[in-house]
């Protein structure tokens, strides 16, 4: 299993911040930000993008489970490092999808920190009450 757990925002902004980043460095683990919910998860290099979406409490669509065969688990990389597209994501997704910086979940590996953004469509359920620690 991947490190895991979730820091809000609030927690790791300004210098805590950057101190974060620093730790996760020297770990060889990834801040990861999540938009529009305005949280944080950390997460091993190669880890899942649709797994560690999941573990942080966010239930995306994906009627395939996560095995790349459905196209709906996109979300959109803002910045970062991720791996290369995939050919199941070119089946998916158009080449604008692809330019915008469009990924499905399931397809994608952490590479170093990112940022994403989980337009409403992908959703499966809204994230509701406060963000807990989890620890996997």
């Amino acid at each position: 299993m991947d490190g895991f757990f979730r820091l809000p925002n609030r927690v790791v902004r300004g210098e805590g911040r950057q101190l974060a980043k620093k730790v996760m460095s020297l770990s060889r683990l990834y801040l990861i930000d999540i938009e529009p919910f305005a949280f944080s998860v950390v997460a091993s290099p190669g880890a899942c993008l649709f797994e560690v979406v999941c573990r942080a409490g966010i239930d995306l669509l994906a009627v395939c489970g996560g095995q790349g065969i459905c196209g709906e688990c996109s979300v959109i990389v803002l910045d970062g490092q991720v791996s290369r597209i995939t050919e199941e994501e070119t089946e998916f997704l158009t080449e604008r999808h692809l330019r915008k910086g469009y990924r499905l979940a399931c397809c994608t590996r952490i590479q170093g920190p990112v940022k994403i953004y989980i337009p409403d469509r992908t959703l499966a359920s809204v994230p509701t009450g406060p963000i807990k620690m989890n620890r996997a």
